[in-house]
């Protein structure tokens, strides 16, 4: 199992570049939350367990890291990012 941090590149259907990538995934991975709240630049946490890739949730908004909702402004505003949490 591998953890990828990637970025939204399509909301309709949804597309992400992984980091380090140059180019995004040739298809529609799946997502554990509604990718209607995804918008183009957002920071993405995606998990790799054999051939299937999952985003798990945002970690910030195209605005920045802290700017956006749920997990990723709660693990970055309180100091859990780069604490081996995230």
């Amino acid at each position: 199992m591998a953890f990828k941090r990637a970025i939204v590149t399509a909301v309709g259907p949804l597309q992400i570049k992984i980091d380090g990538d140059t180019v995004p995934i040739p298809f529609t991975p799946e997502s554990g939350i509604d990718p209607a709240t995804l918008a183009v630049g957002d920071v993405v946490r995606t998990v790799l367990s054999g051939n299937q890739l999952l985003v798990v949730y945002r970690m910030w908004t195209s605005a920045g890291p802290g700017s956006g909702s749920g997990y990723g402004r709660g693990f970055y505003g309180h100091g859990l990012y780069g604490h081996g949490v995230v």
